[in-house]
């Protein structure tokens, strides 16, 4: 749940890391890394990226694409006020 001021409240960052995995459903491999979200993309072409994208935007992140090595990764953080 997000509070008033846009901020995840205690606890809720759990309920997104889980609804993230079962967004992605086995076409990534979704971590939390430094407050926000990356999702290994394994099947590109199988990803629900407008999901993705439309939850973490919904929780005030900013949402880039990114390659390490040779794999892609959606890469979110909250953003700073």
């Amino acid at each position: 749940m997000i509070n008033i001021t846009g901020e995840i409240a205690l606890g809720e960052a759990a309920d997104i890391l889980d609804e993230l995995v079962e967004i992605v459903d086995g076409w990534g491999e979704v971590t939390e890394e430094y407050g926000g979200y990356a999702i290994k993309i394994l099947e590109g072409d199988k990803l629900p990226w407008s999901k993705i994208c439309s939850l973490l935007l919904s929780i005030n992140h900013e949402i880039w694409v990114e390659r390490r090595g040779k794999d892609m990764y959606i890469v979110s953080k909250p953003i700073a006020d």
